[in-house]
């Protein structure tokens, strides 16, 4: 639970910068909010997962070129990058390496067949090009503070909903 709100902070941070100020502050807070939980973890000697690590830095390069050109396009590309990446990594690992990221990620603590891991890889996959592909159309079509509210809400949401989907559809699998 605690290391789930930690994983919050940064989102709640960025979107109470933008409703105090604006994006380019959002955007500030985000990054600042990252490199703290970095440095924090660091210090503490955990391991840091491939996914934070990716999402770090994604941020830094896209908040910097907003903050750098003062155009807030490149901070709102920021999550169909992610979930593009992400997609794309479940999926090509799967066809070019044989095997189910997801089943590497949770093969400890689940037992299934070769075809459900595979569904359970094409789910996420799916889940996360669907996302990026919202995340465009929200971009180009509807105005920053909509965005904003999608970013926080929308994708945040979807993400629970997806993962308390998904988590309700495999613990009949779970390992005692």
């Amino acid at each position: 639970m605690i290391s789930k709100i930690f994983d919050l902070i940064p989102v709640v941070l960025f979107f109470s910068a933008y409703k105090c100020w604006d994006i380019y502050a959002a955007t500030l807070a985000i990054m600042l909010a990252l490199t703290a939980q970095i440095l924090f973890l660091k210090l503490r000697h955990e391991i840091i997962k491939a996914p934070r690590w990716i999402t770090f830095v994604i941020v830094l390069i896209l908040g910097s070129i907003t903050l750098l050109l003062r155009n807030e396009i490149f901070i709102k590309w920021k999550p169909t990058i992610v979930y593009g990446f992400f997609a794309m990594s479940i999926l090509g690992y799967q066809w070019f390496c044989g095997k189910c990221v997801m089943q590497k990620l949770m093969g400890d603590k689940i037992t299934l067949q070769n075809e459900q891991w595979k569904v359970l890889n094409y789910s996420w996959a799916v889940f996360f090009s669907v996302m990026a592909a919202l995340n465009l159309v929200v971009v180009f079509l509807c105005s920053t503070n909509t965005w904003v509210n999608f970013k926080v809400f929308g994708i945040l949401g979807s993400t629970i909903l997806f993962g308390a989907l998904q988590t309700w559809y495999l613990s009949r699998y779970l390992k005692e």
